[in-house]
């Protein structure tokens, strides 16, 4: 520690390493008259989130249908637990700080936070806990979930009933004609791609139009 000539007490270097401390501070005057005090100072248990974040309280962004949340640290050995309004829905590593959802895992479209506005609300508590004292600090997480394209993409035929693949459709294409269907899909984004015995002998482009490499000689189906 450092005093300065006003009194203030600070610590050196930032350093942490003890969780108490016992000193003396003096004063004198010009006269060489002194007067002591004993003093003992305990430093706060830091807890530190993602990204490095400290202080009361933490926002955090997990997409849907995941479990993991976040990893949490502590400047001291702690034991580590959960309240708060949604406190039921995780699980926190009493030891290792790891924030998770428990086995339902969230749903964008189904929230089941207390307010059901997809932000999770908690509150995390490290301790620690010796034969005399307990000494504790707390950092309250907002979990806010976030949407994903979760829709499993559907072929569909341009003019005719949807289709789940492998399933084939009829028609027939004229002799010397090449384009042969075009198809669509229930959602954007997507890639089209052929794959079958005779798929070397044809080709389908981005948009999914269905096309021969070359051009049948005769009517076919």
């Amino acid at each position: 520690f450092t005093i300065s000539s006003t009194g203030v007490l600070s610590l050196n270097n930032g350093a942490t390493s003890k969780s108490n401390y016992s000193l003396v501070v003096t004063v004198t005057d010009g006269l060489n008259r002194t007067d002591s005090k004993t003093i003992s100072i305990v430093t706060p248990i830091i807890i530190t989130g993602p990204n490095g974040a400290t202080g009361s309280s933490v926002s955090i962004s997990v997409p849907e249908n995941s479990a993991p949340v976040s990893t949490f640290s502590a400047t001291e050995i702690v034991t580590w637990t959960l309240t708060g309004a949604d406190a039921a829905k995780f699980f926190v590593g009493s030891s290792t700080g790891v924030l998770v959802f428990k086995s339902t895992y969230p749903d964008f479209e189904d929230p089941t936070d207390v307010n059901r506005d997809n932000i999770y609300e908690v509150t995390l508590t490290a301790s620690v806990i010796s034969e005399t004292t307990i000494r504790t600090t707390t950092m309250a997480v907002s979990v806010t979930i976030t949407d994903i394209d979760d829709v499993k993409p559907k072929v569909t035929a341009t003019g005719s009933t949807s289709l789940t693949p492998p399933t084939s459709v009829p028609f027939q294409i004229g002799k010397g004609e090449l384009n042969v269907y075009d198809f669509d899909a229930n959602k954007s984004n997507v890639t089209f791609s052929l794959t079958g015995s005779n798929s070397s002998l044809f080709t389908i482009s981005s948009t999914g139009v269905l096309s021969y490499i070359k051009a049948p000689t005769s009517t076919t189906k």
